[in-house]
């Protein structure tokens, strides 16, 4: 199981390329609600020194325009850190729901995890390159990256000891409603 989870992962950020003219329409919600299902979920279960559970709620269905792949791995990122969030605990739960406020998306990713001081959100917040000592560095990094690509906005909320909720608001296109796409599971099939 593990290893069929690496390899589908694998195979879909090498996907990715380093092309940035590969810009697709997608639906925000049906594409988190499959990648949690085919993907994210494993490694919750697996990564996740607590019996942690991933809900997803609200979920308004709109069409953004970006990079799915990039997207993928930026929601995967804001999953894992909330699970790490959650270390030392017996239980938690991280809380995804998309929805629409006027011309944005907001995707929120919460945790019931340790929480993070200002100071802590004021330098994940920075806008610089790098963040010298950080264990998930890279990965806010790209995080912040991505929001920027795709024409977003980043915000944390955070209370020590309650945890936290990142939110991405995104543009998205309106009145544009896609046909549904194969599941992500169905595209990775492995022999």
């Amino acid at each position: 199981f593990p290893l069929i989870m690496l390899t589908a992962l694998g195979l879909a950020f090498r996907e990715e390329s380093n092309d940035a003219s590969v810009q697709v329409e997608f639906d925000i919600a049906e594409d988190i609600r499959d990648f949690t299902q085919d993907v994210v979920r494993g490694y919750v279960v697996e990564k996740s020194e607590a019996r942690v559970e991933l809900q997803l709620e609200r979920m308004d269905s709109v069409v953004i325009v970006g990079r799915r792949q990039r997207f993928r791995r930026m929601y995967f990122n804001l999953v894992m850190n909330a699970v790490d969030a959650m270390s030392g605990r017996k239980a938690g739960a991280v809380h995804v729901s998309t929805v629409v406020e006027d011309d944005r998306v907001a995707l929120h990713v919460r945790d019931d995890g340790m929480g993070m001081s200002p100071e802590k959100i004021q330098q994940l917040l920075a806008d610089r390159q790098t963040l010298d000592g950080e264990v998930h560095s890279l990965g806010f990094v790209f995080v912040r990256q991505t929001v920027a690509e795709f024409g977003g906005e980043l915000a944390i909320e955070s209370t020590i000891g309650k945890g936290t909720t990142i939110t991405l608001r995104l543009p998205y296109l309106k009145g544009k409603i896609l046909p549904p796409h194969p599941s992500y599971r169905n595209k990775y099939r492995l022999p």
